[in-house]
């Protein structure tokens, strides 16, 4: 077929469909349609919010109007991946079992000072949706209870301010493995995130 045939063609087809949309019945039974099929939808959508106590219907309907779609797994095809990233993350959780040594410091040097009211405003500024570490400790609890843990945390801040080191617990992290990308085929697809200690 020649390009003038294949414009020909074309042409023809622009105009019918065009007539299709420029005629009034063929505008009204579009339009009744269009009509039907929402109000349909409507129906469906509603008839899941009629039962209050079926909250899987709910939730359901609440998925229809929103467009949500359910992510596939991230590693359905390879078993093994799991078991690979496992190992893979188990060599950092050896304990350190080197014993903290204090650091003379030059006799010139002043000793930092903590005040409380330094550390309450510290524990008042966390961030409540802060990752808790592996202490477990959640950031919000650290927040709304500052006014009760401020004598506590400046004495553990002064004591090792004074002596030099930093306790062993303080030292520990955990590490998540975070996807890159929705679907993961190795460990490179991961990127690892240390959560510290909130409180450091």
């Amino acid at each position: 077929m020649s390009y003038g045939q294949m414009r020909r063609k074309w042409n023809f087809l622009a105009r019918h469909i065009s007539s299709m949309f420029t005629d009034g019945k063929m505008k009204a039974k579009l339009s009744r349609g269009i009509g039907e099929a929402k109000r349909t939808h409507g129906q469906s959508i509603h008839s899941h919010f009629r039962d209050s106590g079926d909250t899987r219907r709910m939730w359901q309907g609440i998925q229809a109007i929103t467009n949500y779609r359910t992510t596939p797994p991230a590693c359905d095809s390879d078993a093994s991946l799991p078991e690979a990233l496992n190992l893979f993350y188990t060599r950092f959780e050896t304990q350190n079992g080197v014993t903290a040594k204090k650091t003379t410091p030059p006799s010139d040097d002043q000793v930092l000072c903590l005040t409380a009211a330094d550390v309450r405003k510290t524990l008042c500024r966390v961030n409540p949706r802060k990752a808790a570490g592996p202490e477990n400790i959640p950031a919000r609890v650290l927040r709304e209870c500052a006014d009760q843990l401020t004598d506590v945390f400046t004495d553990i801040f002064t004591i090792s301010l004074s002596s030099a080191t930093v306790p062993t617990c303080l030292k520990a992290t955990t590490i998540i493995p975070v996807p890159k990308k929705s679907s993961v085929s190795c460990l490179n697809n991961y990127r690892p995130i240390a959560l510290t200690p909130i409180i450091m």
